[in-house]
C-alpha cells in the first residue's frame, strides 16, 4: 500500500465467510516466517494484506519491498536476486508474479540461501501453479473477489491494489 493509511490485520474485518477464512489464515501465517501465495483478482487487496502480514510478522522493522513484476523492465535472475537482497531481513512482496520468467525459478528455489532472513510473499490473480517444481509457498491465502463478498459493502480505496 504505497499511498494512504496502513491497515493492521486486527483492523481488517469482513462479513463474508470466505474472507474471514482468508484473514484467519493470514493472522496465523503472519506469526511465522512462512513464504506465502496470495491469490485473488486485481483489486481485492492482496498488496494491503501482504503489508499487514509483514507488519504483524516476526520482523516488522525490516524492509517491506513491494515490486510489481508485470511492470518491471528487465526481468532477469540477477534482477530478482537484487530484490531479495534489498528486502533482506524483511519481506519481499512480488505481485503479478505470474509474469516472472522461468529463468528466475531457480532464484526463487534458492531464496533461502540468497536472503535467509527474508520472507517472500507472492501475489497472483491466476489459480494455476506458478512454478513447475517449487510451489513457492508454505501457505496459500485465497482472497475472494469483491463480487463474492457484497456484505462487505463499499471498499475503501486504501484496501485495494492500485492498478
Amino acid at each position: 500500500m504505497a499511498h494512504g493509511k496502513r491497515r493492521t490485520l486486527d483492523q481488517m474485518r469482513s462479513g463474508n465467510a470466505l474472507m474471514q477464512n482468508a484473514l484467519r489464515t493470514a493472522r496465523s501465517a503472519a506469526e511465522t516466517d512462512a513464504h506465502l501465495l496470495l491469490q485473488g483478482e486485481h483489486g481485492t487487496g492482496r498488496r494491503t494484506l501482504a503489508r499487514a502480514i509483514h507488519d504483524a510478522g516476526p520482523r516488522p522493522r525490516g524492509p517491506f519491498l513491494s515490486v510489481p513484476v508485470a511492470g518491471a523492465a528487465r526481468l532477469t535472475a540477477e534482477w530478482l536476486r537484487d530484490k531479495l537482497l534489498c528486502a533482506a531481513g524483511g519481506t519481499l512482496y512480488l505481485w503479478d508474479v505470474e509474469a516472472l520468467p522461468r529463468d528466475c525459478e531457480a532464484v526463487m528455489e534458492d531464496r533461502l540461501e540468497i536472503a535467509p532472513r527474508t520472507r517472500v510473499i507472492v501475489g497472483t490473480s491466476h489459480e494455476k501453479p506458478l512454478f513447475e517444481h517449487d510451489p513457492l509457498c508454505e501457505a496459500v491465502i485465497r482472497i475472494p473477489s469483491l463480487r463474492r463478498r457484497p456484505e462487505d459493502g463499499p471498499v475503501d480505496r486504501d484496501d485495494v491494489d492500485a492498478r
